[in-house]
């Protein structure tokens, strides 16, 4: 459950990324309304998951609900988060242990 918050909370960080190479032709607006050479707005941590669409939705603002989302980035987020919080409880459990003894 904390891996899929962790996930989803990562939006938040946000950056310009390249366009995907099918928007290239069919939702890059000319200059300059919205090249997509100069890239796209693009949410998540470590991979980002939720592009934002030109022409479609409010540029410079991501939105779960006009936005691509892409599952397999998110879904790939998810496993990172859970693999370090599974990290961090094995090496909270190494160290009580050693405390014990």
């Amino acid at each position: 459950m904390g891996a899929l918050v962790l996930a989803l909370l990562s939006v938040f960080v946000e950056r310009v990324g390249p366009a995907p190479a099918a928007w290239r032709d069919e939702l890059c607006s000319p200059f300059p309304l919205h090249p997509c050479d100069e890239g796209v707005l693009q949410g998540g941590w470590p991979l980002a998951y939720l592009l934002d669409k030109p022409g479609i939705s409010v540029m410079a603002e991501l939105g779960l609900i006009e936005d691509r989302f892409e599952a397999v980035p998110f879904y790939l987020n998810v496993a990172v988060f859970w693999a370090v919080l599974l990290g961090i409880a094995w090496l909270m459990k190494v160290r009580r242990l050693g405390a014990d003894r």
